[in-house]
């Protein structure tokens, strides 16, 4: 069930080497972070504050 709150962190609950490795594959089948940009909220691996527009 997918039911946590805006000031929830679910990603913080995965091992760090689970989501490491979840960011490393983002980035070599997503590197623009597409996905992540058009993404309507969520819980993001890169969140905007981490974009860098200008290699987009």
């Amino acid at each position: 069930m997918n039911d946590a709150s805006t000031d929830q962190n679910p990603l913080a609950t995965y091992p760090a080497a689970n989501l490491e490795r979840l960011k490393v594959v983002a980035a070599k089948y997503d590197p623009c972070r597409i996905f992540q940009t058009l993404q309507n909220g969520g819980f993001l691996f890169f969140p905007y504050r981490e974009l860098d527009y200008r290699n987009v």
